[in-house]
């Protein structure tokens, strides 16, 4: 097979859950090398997320080998994967540690747990090994309800990474929109990459408007001034997005008009951090680290006033939000295994 057969796990049992459109297909080629292999299904369920619309019968057996003893999940895509597999988890309510194998766009949560930001199919077998042994350690999830003016109902999506409102998540409304369109267009993770520096150019050069009128915000019932430039509105669980940037560069002091009392953030703790980005040119300078995003609050519960339609995207899945109310709450835990390399955001931070 193109990426070498997988060998016997030592007591343990993976489910592979894949997106097989991931990273210009690249989980389509990984699942079909699979598919050529002779695989012990006592030891390996091996499964499209696609399948799981397509075939209702797959989520039973889904179900039957989570049941199973010493069974853990590793998911193959970008970080708006876990959300899909979780709420798979929450339909056979089965929650196994998951692992994270980023073969997506953004690879942000690897990176935070330790399996890096790219993934290698040739040291696949040896990270199947890590997966097995890999120290448990847990995550917060979080819920994000919608509420809009045009509709009685709400809406519920969970968070594990960020979430945002503003340009950034315009940018990742045209890509995918783009990529609905032409598929062919973003074949490879390489190309995914080139078509957001594009629109990054298109924005630092044709500026969003900004968004401190279109938005309120509270934090723990306390209401948030924003800065008058703000273009985009940053919720942060994780302190990695765009490529590796800590927005709330947590190593910095604050400036006079920021928050200035914070605890270090982590992934675990409970807690959100809240920051504004006023556009590409402050991303850039937040990406050489000599700035940082404007630091609004910390806490568990945020409610935003939306005044009209914006983008807005969770954990790289974009949409355009109409007027209404976002509440984000705290929602539990997530058991994840941890990689072997360095970690962000688990508070005494690991080294290689």
């Amino acid at each position: 097979a193109e990426y070498g057969d997988l060998k016997p796990l030592r007591n343990m049992k993976l489910c592979l859950l894949i997106n097989s459109k991931s990273g210009g297909l690249e989980g389509g080629k990984l699942l079909q090398s699979f598919q050529n292999q002779r695989l012990d299904e006592s030891q390996y369920m091996i499964l499209d997320l696609h399948d799981f619309n397509k075939e209702p019968e797959t989520l039973e057996k889904f179900r039957e080998f989570l049941q199973s003893d010493d069974v853990r999940a590793v998911v193959g895509g970008g970080d708006g994967t876990l959300n899909w597999a979780y709420s798979l988890y929450e339909k056979v309510s089965i929650f196994p540690p998951s692992s994270i194998m980023p073969i997506g766009i953004g690879n942000e949560l690897s990176r935070c747990i330790g399996w890096s930001s790219s993934f290698s199919t040739k040291n696949l077998n040896e990270y199947l090994q890590r997966v097995t042994s890999g120290e448990l350690i847990e995550m917060d999830r979080w819920n994000i309800q919608l509420f809009s003016h045009s509709s009685p109902e709400s809406h519920k999506r969970t968070m594990f990474c960020f979430f945002s409102l503003g340009f950034d998540a315009n940018i990742t409304q045209k890509f995918h929109e783009l990529r609905k369109k032409d598929p062919t267009l973003c074949s490879s993770r390489s190309l995914n990459k080139f078509w957001y520096t594009c629109y990054g150019i298109a924005e630092l050069f044709s500026p969003s408007r900004t968004i401190h009128d279109m938005i309120s915000i509270k934090v723990d019932g306390i209401e948030q001034p924003l800065p008058n430039d703000i273009r985009t509105l940053q919720i942060l669980n994780i302190h990695s997005s765009a490529d590796g940037i800590d927005f709330f560069g947590s190593t910095e002091k604050s400036r006079a008009n920021e928050l200035q009392d914070f605890a270090t953030p982590s992934f675990n703790d409970g807690l959100l951090e809240i920051v504004g980005t006023c556009g590409v040119f402050h991303l850039l300078k937040t990406r050489a680290k000599i700035s940082h995003s404007f630091r609004i609050a910390q806490g568990r519960e945020v409610l935003i006033q939306v005044k009209g339609s914006i983008p807005a995207q969770v954990d790289g899945e974009p949409w355009i939000q109409d007027k209404g109310v976002i509440k984000v709450t705290f929602g539990g835990k997530i058991c994840l295994v941890k990689g072997p390399g360095k970690t962000l955001g688990l508070g005494n931070d690991s080294k290689e």
